[in-house]
Order: structure tokens, then C-alpha cells, then sequence
């Protein structure tokens, strides 16, 4: 597959990622109990799973690798605190004040990691006009 295959792979499943977590978070919050059903917790899985193999698909066409950019090493370390925070968002054990913080933060993280992916530095959308990595 061509580096614009995996990239069109990539931006597909960022945005389910997105759009099916916060879907989870907010039904969440109004305690829907789907939301940790089977189903909709493998297809979570499975989204997060092409992202990761559009993103490595992505990485290796591109060049990227072994000598992986700055912005990208950012973007993986935002990553996990993506994570966490979406674990956290999600847990049921949590209050809600702490659930709906942790989402939007989540949230937050993603829109920088998004930014950071466009910009191709890890300033992302915060870098000045006309700077690019």
C-alpha cells in the first residue's frame, strides 16, 4: 500500500476513535450500561487496532523509521496520556466530576495529538503561521 493508502487508513480510524469514544464517554456519564458490554468494547479495540497498523503502515512508507521524528515521539507520549485519561474517563468507580474532567481532557490531548500530526511538530496547532517541523 502506498504512504497515502495508510495515511487515508490513519485519518479514518482517528476520527472513529474519537467520535465512538466520546460517544462511550457521554453515555458513560448518563450511565448506560452498553456501554461496557462486549460488543461495543471489542469494537473499540478493533478501531484502535487498525489505527495502530494505519499509524506503523504510515511510519514505515513514509521513511520515518528508525530515525523516528521529534513530533512523532511527542504524538506517542501523548498517547498514553490519552489513554489514561480515557481509562479514567470511562471507569465506572470514578465520581463524575473526575469522569467528565478526565474526557474532556482526553479530548483535549487529542486535538494536540491531531495538531501535533498536522503541523508535523509538537507544538501542533499552537505553532505560529507559517513555521512547519
Amino acid at each position: 500500500m502506498t504512504s497515502l493508502g495508510w495515511w487515508w487508513w490513519h485519518v479514518a480510524a482517528v476520527t472513529t476513535s474519537l467520535v465512538w469514544f466520546t460517544i462511550r464517554w457521554v453515555a458513560a456519564l448518563i450511565a448506560k450500561p452498553w456501554v461496557w458490554a462486549p460488543i461495543p468494547r471489542a469494537a473499540a479495540v478493533l478501531v484502535d487496532s487498525v489505527l495502530l497498523m494505519a499509524g506503523v503502515g504510515l511510519m514505515l512508507t513514509r521513511g520515518w523509521w528508525p530515525t523516528v521524528p521529534v513530533w512523532l515521539w511527542f504524538k506517542w507520549c501523548l498517547l498514553v496520556l490519552y489513554i489514561m485519561l480515557g481509562h479514567l474517563a470511562l471507569r465506572t468507580t470514578v465520581p463524575a466530576r473526575t469522569r467528565v474532567l478526565a474526557g474532556v481532557l482526553a479530548l483535549v490531548v487529542a486535538a494536540h495529538i491531531v495538531g501535533a500530526a498536522v503541523a508535523h511538530h509538537p507544538a501542533g496547532f499552537w505553532l505560529p503561521a507559517g513555521r512547519t517541523g
